[in-house]
């Protein structure tokens, strides 16, 4: 499974596929004289290796509708709002027409 000449110090997962996290080929310890640019030149070749290997080979496809949105807790509140509405409306009209 694991080659010591080509994974040194990879670490891999129940589906045998490298670790990124666990594995210490990752590990930024720069020490004293460690640069960032140095680091990148060590692990980006194997990081994209690793990360084009992890991505899915197949298209999602969603089956299927979205569920439907309750109706909200207060549609009752909202009714009955709008009945004393249109009635106090109606009374108002009433009265200014019988005048």
């Amino acid at each position: 499974m694991a080659d010591p000449e080509v994974d040194h110090k990879f670490i891999y997962n129940s589906q045998e596929k490298v670790d990124i996290i666990q594995s210490p080929f990752f590990d930024p310890g720069f020490g004293s004289e460690g640069t960032v640019e140095e680091y990148m030149e060590r692990i980006l070749y194997s990081l994209t290796d690793v990360i084009e290997e992890q991505q899915t080979t197949g298209s999602w496809k969603i089956a299927g509708r979205p569920p439907v949105s309750p109706t909200p807790t207060n549609s009752l509140l909202i009714k009955i709002a709008s009945i004393l509405c249109l009635a106090v409306a109606s009374l108002g009209l009433l009265t200014f027409v019988l005048r």
